[in-house]
């Protein structure tokens, strides 16, 4: 493969980041962690049905993440299929806007738009199953190798950023709507940006891998893929912290459920509140932990990220305000941060250049076992005992796998934390 240049590398992380941040301003109308949430909650689903589609979702991007490498092998380029599937997932927004706006008046049809979002989430993660392992894998040969995680990091700052503007500002239009037809105009206008973001991929630079493509049955590529964690035991010990480090991700599920319990609030104004400080943390967060992570270690960046968890569970649990619980946010989306600077960095680490689409989707399939157990329960529990214990228990697990990444896992060098002169 051919290097790439000071100024490939400035005009690829220009391009990526206007793609983000279009992107950014959609994920931000329509959050997974907060907005979606948030409507089912004003839809009256329970915990449970929460915890159900959490799982549903983290089941379908499995089985696609596990396929995915199995796809790459076969194209020297992988722009063509990373743009496809770009404007395929945004369809399934579209898919909620038309369902809720036409279809979903009255409370007795409240689960038409419960099953509708539960479709669109499944469907949009099996086709962001399947982008993420090649997207990661693509922009990391778009970028040099000494400066990766501070691109990373400038890159979806860029998308949180902008999400984060856009739900304060322009989210706030929606109000104009009565529930639910005002959540679905979110999902028109996230569908909408996230399309013509797309444009921008059309202007990067792909560096083209020259081997001829592998060309190999589905059984011999599974064989291949189970072998990585038996083969390599640093990174089967990495593997086992992260499944730990999952119960993060499923904690932050359940908080805005929480906190519109708690406080009695509700609708697409309290929703983007919740998203907008979520995407404030992880807007900073993707800078900070980006450029401690090239200045000191992956390791370092990632450790920080998770404890941080912590006093964003328990400032949520023990806030006397909404206003208070807003910070805890704040926490949550900057701890969120760190799972996509630092853990996608430390994968391709790990992985042969050739091979860091196969590392990075086995890594999420074995994450999606824990995050489709974790969230189904989560709900149950949080059904049955509430919030005060759920958080304990992820609390409990969370410090395991911090411990855990930190004294018994050995990440190798990666050349972004080395004094490499850039190529120009």
């Amino acid at each position: 493969m051919s290097e790439v240049t000071v100024g490939q590398h400035k005009k690829n992380v220009l391009l990526l980041s206007a793609v983000e941040m279009f992107w950014g301003v959609g994920l931000g109308f329509v959050h997974i962690q907060t907005v979606a949430p948030a409507f089912l909650d004003d839809l009256k689903a329970t915990a449970s049905f929460i915890g159900l589609v959490a799982a549903a979702s983290a089941g379908s991007m499995l089985t696609a993440q596990f396929l995915s490498g199995f796809v790459a092998e076969k194209f020297k380029k992988k722009k063509v299929t990373i743009i496809i599937l770009h404007f395929l997932a945004p369809i399934t927004w579209l898919f909620v806007f038309v369902t809720n706006y036409y279809f979903v008046n009255f409370a007795s049809t409240y689960h038409i738009g419960k099953m509708s979002l539960l479709i669109s989430m499944v469907v949009y993660s099996l086709i962001m199953g399947a982008i993420v392992p090649l997207y990661f894998a693509f922009i990391s040969g778009l970028v040099q190798e000494n400066r990766r995680a501070g691109a990373f990091g400038t890159i979806f700052a860029a998308q949180c950023l902008a999400g984060a503007v856009a739900v304060y500002f322009v989210g706030g239009l929606t109000k104009e709507w009565e529930f639910p037809q005002n959540y679905a105009m979110l999902y028109l206008f996230a569908f909408l940006l996230a399309t013509v973001g797309n444009l921008f991929l059309f202007g990067t630079q792909e560096k083209v891998d020259e081997k001829a493509p592998i060309k190999r049955g589905l059984g011999d590529y599974l064989k291949s893929q189970v072998s990585i964690p038996l083969k390599d035991k640093p990174f089967r010990k990495y593997i086992y912290a992260r499944l730990l480090l999952c119960a993060n991700l499923v904690i932050l599920t359940f908080m805005v459920k929480y906190a519109k319990e708690r406080f009695f609030v509700g609708g697409t104004e309290w929703a983007r509140l919740f998203a907008f400080y979520f995407l404030l943390g992880q807007a900073l967060g993707n800078q900070v932990f980006g450029r401690i992570a090239d200045k000191w270690s992956y390791k370092a960046a990632t450790v920080i990220g998770s404890v941080l968890t912590v006093p964003a569970v328990l400032m949520a649990l023990h806030a006397q305000t909404v206003q208070f619980f807003m910070l805890a946010q704040v926490l949550a989306g900057a701890s969120y941060a760190s799972i996509w600077v630092t853990h996608m960095n430390i994968i391709v680490a790990f992985a042969p250049p050739n091979e860091r689409t196969h590392y990075i989707g086995l890594t999420a399939v074995i994450s999606s076992i824990p995050m489709i157990i974790g969230s189904a329960v989560a709900g149950w529990v949080m059904d049955v005992w509430g919030f005060p214990v759920l958080s304990t228990a992820v609390i409990a697990i969370n410090a395991a796998g911090t411990l855990l990444l930190w004294f018994g896992t050995r990440i190798p060098e990666i050349s972004s934390q080395k004094e490499v002169p850039p190529t120009r």
